[in-house]
This record gives structure tokens, C-alpha cells and sequence, in this order.
């Protein structure tokens, strides 16, 4: 995975775990000009990702079913769509959207606060994670930067 997929898939893993009432944080998430980050783990693994990955490894992390299927269907969304379509993707969302012009401005690094979470983003949140269900019976193979689907 891309720097920016692993993003989007931390990024839906959390809103996929908001939507279905399990535990889930957005601290450190703010609006970047490419959609959603969590600064944090931009920065670990931008800069420090033998670390970061050294850290995670000792750490005894248990999820629930559902934080796993969640987080299943996030690494299913993240990986059949490129980078450009990811970021694209994200841009639909108020919480990024809400921040945008502060972004085209020149601000950066914009926090982005529960309160920016809207209906309309809880929506296409639900459609998201049902929209994975009809890929089930799909394979999904990335050739560069082309993803194909190929039924089982």
C-alpha cells in the first residue's frame, strides 16, 4: 500500500467503526489537501516507519469481530481504487469539504472535530461499507496503477 492508501484505510477503518458503534478515534486527523490524514502516523511512517512498525509489533492489540470486519472492508475500498480516486473519494466527505477553502488558502494541517462528521458523511459512510458486500465474489488484482476485479 501507498503512504496515502494506508491512510484512507486508517481514515475508513475509524469512520467504518464510528458507524457501527465501536470504539474509534480521530485524534490527529486533519484535512490535508489530498483528503483526510492522521499527522501521526503520516509522520511515523513518513519518517520513522522502522520504528513505527518496531512499536507495533510489540504492542498486544486485540480488536472486536466487528473492528475486524470493519477494517476488512476498509482494506477492500482502499485497495481497488488508485490514489487519485482514493483522494477524490475522501473530497466527497463534509468533514474534508468543510475545511476546503481554508486548505486553497494556504492553511494547513486543519483539525478535523467530531462536529464536522454529517449526516450526509454518515450516509455515504453506510453506503460505503455495503457497497463491499457486492465484492465478495471478486478477486482484486492492482497491475501499476490499473485495478481489476475479476469474479471467483
Amino acid at each position: 500500500m501507498s503512504s496515502l492508501q494506508i491512510q484512507k484505510f486508517l481514515f475508513f477503518s475509524e469512520m467504518f467503526n464510528r458507524e457501527t458503534n465501536q470504539n474509534y478515534d480521530l485524534y490527529k486527523l486533519k484535512a490535508y489537501e489530498k483528503g483526510p490524514v492522521f499527522s501521526d502516523v503520516y509522520g511515523d511512517y513518513t519518517y520513522r516507519k522502522d520504528k513505527l512498525l518496531e512499536e507495533v509489533s510489540k504492542k498486544d492489540i486485540s480488536f472486536s469481530e466487528q473492528e475486524i470486519e470493519n477494517m476488512r472492508r476498509a482494506k477492500i475500498l482502499t485497495l481497488i481504487h488508485n490514489d487519485q480516486d482514493l483522494s477524490n473519494l475522501t473530497h466527497k466527505f463534509d468533514l474534508w469539504k468543510s475545511k476546503e477553502e481554508r486548505l486553497h488558502s494556504g492553511e494547513r494541517e486543519i483539525k478535523i472535530h467530531e462536529n464536522d462528521i454529517t449526516l450526509h458523511d454518515s450516509k455515504l459512510f453506510n453506503q460505503l461499507y455495503n457497497y463491499v458486500d457486492t465484492l465478495k465474489e471478486y478477486k482484486i488484482v492492482k497491475v501499476n496503477d490499473k485495478v481489476f476485479l475479476f469474479k471467483e
